[in-house]
């Protein structure tokens, strides 16, 4: 069954699921007279008053208590379990590659739909959405959403970011690239760096060139028939060369004086349906074997050189603002993407808990329709819907999807 991908729009988002705290959790549960009894006698005690006001003002903040930040920018939104700010840098990142993208590669269909970031920094809260360990973020296309799931490690969730960003406009411009191709230009776009108005292109990754000067490599045949069905990039022990590799082939196709110029016109032919060995013969004039030898040389060098690129217009300013979601919006966002990725029966634990736990909201009433509705349960769904709208529900997609259910059942 085809996934619902959001439960509103942008310009509401609705949030994400967390570890809680143990404070917040009692807080948030049956328990929390007691718990707020308990912490008022601690804070009034003999001992220093304003030390404990700092504590209790920190446990407050979202950082510590688990919360939900949501950003929106116009067609996109960052949401993370903490304070807003990392979501504006994360935000801004994107923006400035979006640019560096245009400027090399053109404007992106303007009918895309809009962007929502889920930045996790909690990795049993990311793990769903990993293949393997090592994976920092996905991409998941929607009819009327596009997400990006990142894992928050710091400098490398920008990295990740930038690489599940540009799968998002292969998605949209040139889908149906070999995955070596596909995954080498995501990593050697990863590594943009905007600064003083100019992007510069190919800065080497150190952690590939590492890996790649102690591994064995991959064949040439090898990288070139890999698929997402294929060991290299489903096991764990082996994904890493693969993607260290991509990243080096297309680094010397992209910089070294011998190769570059040529890139983007094989990946437009090969993602038309060309045959990737014979079309790259045509292209360069040479075998990919002796590219990937050539790519290996590139590597012991150090893998030297960026391109400096233009950034593309900058666009329509768009008003940004911030919101801190409450508890039961939270669950709601983390069920929203778990639904996105087709895991159906995690976003309806989600939504039952956010039922027991805050009864009669329209919202909760409206994800526990879009869950009936992922499962095939076209009555509950429309109940739901039903009881969603005249408990206030006004949004498009629940609106939407009444108006065909009650379609269907004439």
């Amino acid at each position: 069954m085809k996934p619902i991908y959001h439960f509103g729009d942008v310009s509401r988002p609705l949030l994400h699921m967390g570890q809680t705290p143990p404070l917040a959790s009692r807080l948030r549960s049956g328990g929390r007279g007691a718990a707020v009894r308990e912490r008022l006698a601690w804070l009034f005690s003999d001992n220093s008053l304003g030390i404990r006001l700092v504590v209790v003002l920190l446990l407050m903040s979202p950082v510590l208590r688990g919360g939900w930040s949501c950003v929106i920018e116009g067609k996109r939104e960052a949401c993370i379990d903490g304070p807003a700010k990392r979501a504006q840098t994360i935000l801004d990142e994107l923006g400035d590659l979006e640019r560096a993208w245009v400027g090399r590669n053109g404007a992106l269909p303007k009918e895309i739909p809009p962007l929502r970031v889920m930045i996790y920094r909690s990795k049993g809260e990311f793990q769903p959405f990993q293949l393997i360990s090592t994976n920092l973020g996905l991409f998941q296309s929607g009819a009327g959403l596009n997400w990006l799931m990142v894992y928050d490690t710091g400098e490398g969730a920008l990295r990740a970011a930038r690489h599940e960003w540009v799968h998002l406009a292969q998605h949209h411009t040139n889908p149906a690239l070999p995955l070596w191709l596909e995954e080498g230009l995501a990593e050697y776009w990863s590594t943009l760096e905007v600064s003083g108005g100019q992007a510069r292109l190919g800065k080497p990754a150190n952690d590939h060139i590492r890996l790649l000067n102690q591994a064995r490599w991959l064949t040439a045949e090898e990288l070139l028939e890999a698929d997402r069905r294929s060991e290299f990039y489903r096991d764990e022990r082996l994904a890493g060369i693969f993607y260290a590799q991509c990243w080096a082939v297309v680094h010397m196709l992209g910089q070294s004086p011998e190769w570059r110029g040529k890139l983007e016109a094989y990946a437009a032919i090969v993602g038309l349906g060309g045959d990737a060995r014979e079309v790259f013969s045509q292209t360069w004039g040479r075998s990919f074997e002796q590219a990937v030898e050539a790519a290996r040389s590139w590597v012991r060098m150090g893998a030297p050189g960026t391109e400096a690129i233009a950034l593309g217009p900058a666009g329509e300013r768009s008003e940004r603002s911030t919101r801190t979601l409450d508890a039961t919006e939270a669950r709601i966002l983390r069920a929203d993407a778990l639904l996105a990725h087709s895991m159906t029966a995690d976003a309806q634990i989600l939504i039952e808990e956010a039922a027991r736990r805050a009864p009669g909201r329209a919202d909760v009433a409206a994800a526990r329709g879009f869950v009936a509705l992922q499962r095939g349960d076209k009555p509950a769904a429309l109940e739901l819907f039903e009881t969603a709208i005249s408990l206030g529900e006004r949004r498009g997609p629940v609106l939407l999807e009444r108006a065909m259910l009650l379609r269907e059942t004439r």
